[in-house]
């Protein structure tokens, strides 16, 4: 049996859904970069929801949630209604998840909703060089610093070594940690959840 046959059609449905709306509410919550800024975030969250369906190193659960969601990309469209709710959203589906899954298995699924949050809010951030090119490094520079150390079981890095996130996003993010009580490296926070983390 597959993961996701472990749930109900209704919360299979929900489940696939929230990655991109995730994503995508983080994209919404600042416009200060216009139309180029849309773009940018939008290539990025179909390009890590991309990158995360093809991903071995994740958990088995995230791996087949992801090429779900990459499987009903038609749906998309349809996904962006309600984003108010996906704070809400994630804190249920965190329920869902933790009453038919292992805890690795959750944490990992909460970290690839981070990790999506955060890879569309430096799809577009303030860095030195204005090429599209260089934007990518800064976010690919990141990502790759990650996995190494996860790989070497060392310090990951902080997020706001590598970017500059907008106000707005930080807040986003903020509240997104405060749901999934994990920071912004996917690391399980001991206190209560909080609604305004910082980020940088």
């Amino acid at each position: 049996m597959s993961y996701l046959e472990k749930f109900t059609d209704e919360e299979r449905h929900f489940l696939i859904s929230l990655p991109y709306r995730t994503g995508l509410w983080v994209s919404e919550s600042d416009d200060e970069g216009g139309d180029d800024s849309a773009e940018a975030e939008m290539q990025a969250l179909e390009s890590i929801i991309t990158g995360y369906s093809e991903d071995f190193l994740k958990s088995e659960f995230v791996e087949e949630l992801m090429r779900a969601t990459l499987a009903h990309k038609d749906q998309w469209e349809a996904w962006r209604s309600d984003l108010a709710t996906v704070p809400e959203d994630c804190r249920k589906a965190v329920e869902i998840v933790q009453a038919y899954l292992e805890t690795r298995e959750v944490l990992s699924f909460k970290q690839n909703l981070m990790e999506i949050a955060t890879a569309v809010a430096m799809a577009y951030c303030e860095v030195e060089e204005e090429s599209q090119a260089g934007k990518f490094a800064v976010y690919a520079r990141h990502y790759w610093a990650l996995f190494m150390a996860r790989l070497r079981k060392e310090q990951e890095p902080r997020l706001e070594d590598h970017v500059n996130i907008s106000r707005a996003e930080r807040e986003v993010l903020g509240k997104l940690s405060g749901v999934l009580r994990i920071d912004l490296n996917g690391a399980p926070l001991d206190k209560a959840p909080v609604e305004t983390a910082e980020v940088a």
